[in-house]
């Protein structure tokens, strides 16, 4: 399982929530995939750390960014994890007021269960609601509701039609827009 991570100014905040929530999720350095600016590759690299950091042009916004993820990096139905560089704690609702921490076997089995849903369903995108509020983020929520499928977390299969971005703002809902199509 590749995951990828955009990032740009937020090394700190990369290795101190992200990649220590990765740890915690018992995700190997090796399958994390981390692009950042050329120039920001110092402030990136970290000893005891074996992710890989991947070097962009520093003119790329995050629109540019996640075109050559999605456009060269990964190939076509490839199957991956995307996260943003912030993460700290993911949770799940076993009900309607309950929010419990993940833990590394519903991380694995949220990934596997949703890519078998995805390809019964014909479908090749799906995420996190990122509110941290019981009722939103649980199953009694309709399943459906692509308004809240952005990007701080998200399970698919590469898509490059879909995956192509044209615009630098709202590209979450770009990218929604294309995968309804």
């Amino acid at each position: 399982m590749k995951c990828i991570i955009p990032s740009k100014d937020r090394h700190n905040q990369l290795y101190d929530k992200t990649i220590s929530f990765l740890r915690r999720m018992a995700m190997s350095d090796d399958s994390i995939y981390v692009f950042i600016p050329a120039s920001q590759y110092k402030l990136y690299k970290r000893p005891n750390y074996n992710i890989n950091i991947i070097t962009l042009p520093d003119e790329y916004d995050f629109k540019t960014t996640l075109n050559f993820i999605h456009q060269k990096f990964l190939e076509e139905g490839e199957k991956c994890i995307r996260l943003d560089d912030d993460i700290e704690e993911m949770y799940y609702c076993p009900d309607k007021s309950t929010l419990m921490p993940f833990t590394y076997q519903i991380f694995y089995e949220l990934y596997f269960d949703t890519l078998v849903k995805l390809e019964n369903l014909g479908l090749k995108l799906a995420g996190i609601n990122p509110t941290g509020n019981a009722f939103f983020c649980s199953p009694f929520w309709g399943k459906t509701q692509g308004s809240y499928l952005v990007g701080a977390f998200q399970i698919f299969i590469n898509d490059r039609k879909c995956q192509l971005r044209s615009y630098s703002t709202c590209e979450d809902v770009e990218q929604i827009c294309r995968h309804i199509k």
